[in-house]
């Protein structure tokens, strides 16, 4: 898995090029003859050879194996490039000059608090000078580095971006030689210090000297798009701005280009921040036709790295829906894209369909999202929605019911962030299925009611009837295990009615429906099924000289009334259920 560390690790820095000895260049042209010239001007004389090198103006072996070195660690050759120091140290018995190397090898295979102590131990024993500057600017830029993988900030992070910064200056103005990979890793950690004025020039030294390296055109992108935001409100510096605007698209576009079609995850990542950067740069200047497409791109790559809710405030929701259908295109054809990533998208996609209205299209979206990845479980319940909205309650109650078996936790959680709305439409799905006496569904879908709104008693109700339904109809027929099924389907009814009455204890028909449980169908506690009973008819008869009951209320209790009378009349013979 890609870190963090590895996204934010400078890019790779080309070696020099090699000086080739000597000069090309034209012959001296002769100036016209004059007319009495008798014969041809002799040749100039030829120029003296220059002189050899002396032994002190060659590079000595050292320094030879140094450099080598240095083009090695540059590449990323680590292991080659700690075989170059090690020899370097072994002929030069171990000076500050070949030690600076090896500690610096150890910075870039991530010994970072390795490096840092031989570093104080050289400081204790008295070095000093731009080779101490640099070997602690850069080992502070790495632990800088690793302190914003692991999410750590506060005075650590920043006292790390800090000392960067000023050692890596000192470095850079007293030996510009030694230090010339620093500049890039400057141009960072003064990024994250927000210290644009230190982090722009090092980040134009940076590209001068590698042009074709994405990492320092996408560092000195990002620091003149953060200049052009400080710099744009100002009328007096709208040409500053402008121009900082235009430094910023160029280098992020071209940090894209020189990406490509990324071969690895992590260069996968990396464009997907540079497209980003790029889409934001076209929304400071509201091209958004421009945005939508870098962000299409950026989504198409990773997904994860961009905030798509974010993307969706910058574009609005058509161009939002039109970049995720091109990335949900785009996705399927990169050979590194994995099942989480394509899911992401789909999702994506699925909410601003549904978001436009596109129902059915929105439907296929969520399918095929879950579908890569079980663990958008919330899909289903877009579903649902989706299939309500089409009229397909039949699906529309599946894909609620798939939630609920895959995630409860998750479909409860779902629903209620509009739960007004969302159980209005379970409130139909309920009634739906009891309609076509599918009791089971309809208690299972009551059963996601309470657990959205457990302090509602008509929700307990309807899982209670439902439940008592369901083993009603069980018991009927002849299939194997339908009795222990049947009993299982009471218990739940029990236990809804129970929890109903614990928020209504006065309520007569849940008294009575209650009493039907345990009289009828689980066949136990006949004392308390005829005192709740007795409680139903008693508290009937009372709400029915109310004056201000409701017509439904008032039917319901009147049935109440009387059927609590004729139960008590059955518990008494001893009849049982038929």
């Amino acid at each position: 898995m890609t870190t963090f560390a590895q996204l934010l690790r400078p890019a790779l820095l080309l070696p020099l090029a090699t000086a080739l000895p000597g000069l090309v260049g034209c012959g001296l042209i002769a100036s016209p003859a004059r007319a009495d010239a008798a014969a041809p001007a002799p040749a100039p004389a030829p120029a003296p050879a220059p002189a050899p090198a002396s032994a002190s103006d060659r590079p000595d072996e050292v320094s030879l194996l140094i450099e080598q070195g240095r083009q090695a660690l540059e590449k990323k050759k680590i292991a080659e490039a700690g075989q170059f120091f090690a020899e370097a140290e072994k002929k030069d018995g171990g000076t500050l000059r070949t030690k600076t190397w090896v500690i610096r090898t150890w910075m870039e295979d991530g010994r970072i608090n390795d490096s840092l102590n031989a570093i104080d131990a050289l400081d204790r024993e008295g070095a000093q000078g731009p080779a101490m500057d640099y070997l602690y600017g850069m080992a502070f830029a790495a632990k800088a580095r690793d302190y914003i993988a692991t999410g750590t900030g506060g005075a650590a992070v920043q006292m790390s971006l800090d000392d960067a910064v000023r050692f890596l200056e000192k470095a850079i103005r007293a030996d510009p030689a030694l230090a010339r990979d620093a500049y890039l890793p400057l141009a960072e950690a003064a990024w994250y210090a927000r210290k644009l004025d230190v982090a722009r020039p090092a980040a134009e030294k940076a590209v001068a000297r590698a042009p074709e390296d994405y990492y320092a055109q996408f560092m000195l992108g990002r620091i003149a798009l953060a200049q052009y935001g400080a710099t744009r409100v100002t009328a007096d510096k709208v040409a500053e701005a402008d121009a900082n605007w235009e430094t910023a698209r160029k280098s992020l576009a071209r940090a894209a280009e020189l990406l490509g079609k990324p071969e690895s995850p992590e260069l996968v990542d990396q464009l997907a921040r540079v497209e980003v950067d790029l889409a934001h740069t076209y929304v400071w200047k509201e091209k958004l036709d421009d945005a939508q497409r870098e962000y299409a791109d950026a989504i198409g790559w990773k997904p994860a790295l961009v905030d798509l809710t974010q993307v969706r405030t910058l574009l609005g929701s058509e161009r939002f829906l039109a970049a995720l259908e091109s990335a949900a295109s785009a996705i399927k054809t990169h050979p590194l894209a994995e099942a989480p990533d394509v899911a992401t998208v789909q999702w994506w996609l699925g909410w601003a369909r549904y978001e436009q209205k596109q129902y059915d299209k929105a439907d296929a979206a969520f399918s095929e999202a879950v579908a890569k990845w079980p663990g958008y479980a919330n899909s289903w319940y877009y579903i649902m929605l989706s299939r309500y909205h089409q009229r397909d309650y039949e699906g529309s109650a599946a894909a609620l019911r798939r939630h609920f078996d895959t995630d409860p936790a998750d479909l409860v959680a779902s629903i209620g962030e509009s739960p007004e709305t969302n159980l209005r439409i379970v409130d139909f799905l309920v009634g739906w299925l009891g309609d076509k006496e599918r009791f089971e569904e309809a208690a299972i879908l009551s059963d996601v009611q309470t657990a959205v709104d457990p302090a509602n008693s008509r929700y307990w109700n309807n899982s209670g009837l439902f439940w008592r339904d369901a083993g009603d109809a069980l018991r009927k027929t002849d299939r194997p295990g339908a009795a222990a099924e049947s009993l299982a389907a009471f218990e739940k009814s029990w236990k809804a009615y129970t929890k109903a009455l614990e928020l209504e204890p006065d309520n007569p028909a849940f008294l009575n429906d209650a009493a039907v449980i345990l009289h009828y169908y689980l066949d136990r506690e006949p004392e308390r099924a005829k005192a709740m009973y007795e409680r139903a008819a008693e508290r009937a008869a009372i709400e029915l000289e109310r004056k201000d009951l409701a017509p439904e209320v008032r039917e319901l209790y009147q049935t109440a009334l009387r059927d609590s009378k004729n139960n008590l009349e059955k518990l008494a013979r001893g009849d049982k259920r038929e």
